[in-house]
């Protein structure tokens, strides 16, 4: 008699048994409720994101718009309201200009002028490193003035530039060949424009952990009929032939 030979044990149903309950498991911890809770929590993501966004962009905007408004309007009345001899002589010019700079709003400026060759300003230093060339040309081509937010190592400056004209009628002026230049630094809007965007982010952060709650409440009414037709089917697949569900 030959003997058979016996087979070889299989192992590969353990393994197969193992990798089923391991995609079980993850199907269990990806299901509907992970799911649907996962889409109302990016919706509530976007939806705070998008509208603390839009609240800092108006809320900032108006900060710096006061700001500047306020000192774009205070410096063109200053300068009108000043009387200014011609030929410019810096030293006459550096007290004129030094009256103008405590009389700044918001807040106090430091005042340049430019007259042909002549610089002259109420600071230490007769020229701004911060006064860009565009501003300068701007200030020729506009008589009503201009003006220019800069950020320079950092620190954020409004720069207003204003000829002085002579009106030759009710509509008419002729340029001087003076233009006076006011430099405002603005970091305290800056520091009240970080407090909006820390405020802006740190609301919309409770608003997610609210969200939840909706959230919770929307998945377990989505969820009830759907584990109502697995027992049902559960039932009906053991011979329950008889098994209904009730209607709601």
């Amino acid at each position: 008699m030959i003997p058979l030979p016996r087979r070889g044990r299989n192992t590969e149903p353990a393994g197969g048994r193992r990798t089923g309950r391991d995609e079980r498991s993850r199907v269990r911890a990806f299901g509907l409720r992970t799911r649907l809770l996962a889409a109302f929590l990016l919706v509530a993501a976007v939806s705070a994101g998008t509208t603390s966004a839009l609240t800092y962009r108006e809320a900032r905007n108006a900060l710096l718009k006061t700001a500047q408004d306020t000192a774009v309007s205070t410096f063109r009345e200053q300068v009108q309201q000043t009387a200014f001899g011609l030929p410019v002589q810096e030293e006459g010019m550096e007290e004129v200009l030094r009256d103008l700079a405590r009389k700044g709003k918001p807040r106090p400026w430091v005042v340049f002028a430019e007259y042909g060759s002549v610089r002259a300003s109420s600071g230490e230093n007769p020229v701004s490193t911060v006064i860009t060339p565009g501003l300068r040309r701007a200030a020729l081509a506009n008589p009503y003035g201009s003006f220019e937010r800069v950020v320079k190592d950092g620190v954020p400056y409004l720069t207003i530039a204003m000829p002085t004209v002579f009106r030759t009628g009710p509509y008419d002026t002729l340029p001087s060949g003076l233009v006076l230049y006011a430099v405002m630094r603005m970091t305290d809007e800056q520091i009240n424009v970080d407090a909006l965007l820390t405020a802006a982010r740190d609301g919309a952060l409770p608003g997610l952990a609210v969200a939840l709650v909706p959230g919770l409440i929307a998945a377990r009414s989505v969820l009830r009929p759907v584990r109502e037709l697995r027992r049902a089917a559960r039932s009906m697949g053991s011979g329950r032939l008889d098994t209904r569900i009730a209607v709601r």
